[in-house]
């Protein structure tokens, strides 16, 4: 990682957490109980103040496109107007399911005569092994093609891995799909999952963006990678489940997507253990009752959670509220195949 991960502080009892501009002395979490408000931020403002300025922020970098695809070409980012990046790959199943809400985001600011928002579609490590230059163009020509008309906005390859290099690796972004805004001056305004957009977007255009709490979000992503990369090793696993918990109450407060997600990614952890397993069934539950029954994957996510800590008839019943939430024909086979496969386990009891 681009980005050196600082060490929390255990030896303590107590730490400062700056809070609405006001330093604040709270205890530290205790592992295994629901971490406060306060503790979140306290752990939250040390990783920020340890690190460098965030990819938010900063000048958007140029587009390193291999070609257009679909669309006029984006040669740079022209002052006033706002662009939505999104990465995305063919073999990405959550990238699919967002075209048609992208899509409807487009066609609803093409038709705004006070805001101007470009939309770029930006397929990247989608090289197939073996394949030519042309026969992936055909084949990305062939996927915009069978979308029937749900997938209008412009639409580019990346040059090599050049959009993954200078783009997703200095924002912390390791998976797809991932969508970057870039506002009227040429400036990264935010970074994060084009499911959760749509309010950001319409916040930017408005000039209303709160662009501090779009730094957070970045950064979390930063320090989410790094530790659960250091605890897949074996390291500071305790410290960074409290970072994780951190996290999902800061950066990820309003995704109940990624906290459930940080929740399952734990759960697979040998390194964890068992306490690890139930950590994340509390973080993975928070999630689905964040959710508000909006959508159907935290509750897919929670899911194999309770599968990982034993509760199969719990898994079952969550699986089975995937596929009642479920709007995504791609998922459709995956939900049902997972219910059978979990009610398997229930019978093999």
């Amino acid at each position: 990682m681009i980005m050196q991960r600082s060490a929390v502080h255990t030896a303590s009892n107590r730490i400062i957490a700056c809070v609405g501009g006001l330093a604040v002395a709270v205890a530290t979490p205790v592992l295994g109980e629901p971490m406060t408000l306060e503790e979140a931020a306290a752990l939250m403002t040390e990783e920020v103040e340890a690190r460098p300025a965030p990819f938010v922020g900063q000048k958007a970098p140029d587009l390193r496109v291999g070609g257009w695809l679909q669309g006029t070409a984006v040669t740079e980012f022209q002052p006033g107007e706002t662009y939505v990046i999104e990465m995305w790959a063919t073999w990405c199943a959550p990238c699919i399911a967002l075209i048609p809400h992208l899509n409807k985001l487009h066609l609803d600011y093409q038709a705004d005569e006070n805001h101007s928002v470009t939309f770029v579609g930006m397929n990247i490590l989608d090289r197939r092994r073996d394949e030519t230059e042309a026969e992936q163009i055909a084949r990305l020509e062939q996927f915009i093609s069978e979308r029937n008309g749900e997938m209008t906005y412009r639409v580019a390859y990346e040059d090599g891995q050049l959009m993954n290099e200078t783009w997703m690796k200095p924002a912390g972004q390791r998976g797809l799909p991932a969508a970057f805004i870039v506002d009227g001056t040429g400036h990264i305004a935010w970074v994060g999952n084009p499911a959760v957009i749509d309010d950001p977007l319409e916040q930017i255009v408005r000039g209303e963006h709160d662009l501090e709490n779009a730094k957070l979000s970045q950064i979390g992503q930063v320090v989410l990678n790094e530790t659960l990369d250091a605890m897949e090793q074996g390291d500071g696993v305790e410290g960074g489940l409290e970072r994780l918990e951190a996290l999902t109450l800061t950066s990820f407060k309003d995704d109940p997507e990624a906290r459930a997600r940080i929740g399952f990614l734990v759960s697979r952890m040998d390194t964890t253990g068992e306490a690890g397993r139930e950590w994340a069934l509390r973080i993975a539950k928070a999630a689905v009752d964040a959710s508000g029954d909006a959508s159907a994957m935290p509750f897919a996510m929670f899911a194999h959670v309770q599968e990982a800590n034993s509760d199969f008839e719990g898994a079952v019943e969550s699986m089975r509220r995937a596929v009642e939430l479920n709007e995504d024909e791609t998922l459709e086979e995956f939900f049902s195949r997972e219910v059978s496969r979990l009610d398997a386990l229930v019978n093999e009891r």
